[in-house]
């Protein structure tokens, strides 16, 4: 498992929360490692990766068009 500090690479990423909300896919986009963001699914924001202290798994493939 991965933390914030351990991805340098934008993709799709398991997200798994620290108090045991159901695992998210979510979309880590960006241009530099500092402004990484992290994307969730539904929602309209963003948070920044080094804001958040669950966990993540990926980059996984998006699913075959």
């Amino acid at each position: 498992m991965l933390t914030a500090s351990d991805i340098t690479l934008p993709g799709l990423y398991w997200y798994f929360d620290p108090i045991g909300a159901p695992a998210a896919v979510v979309e880590i986009a960006g241009e530099t490692r500092n402004d990484l963001e992290v994307r969730w699914h539904g929602r309209d924001d963003a948070d920044a990766l080094q804001d958040l202290a669950g966990g993540f798994v990926g980059p996984i493939q998006p699913p075959a068009a």
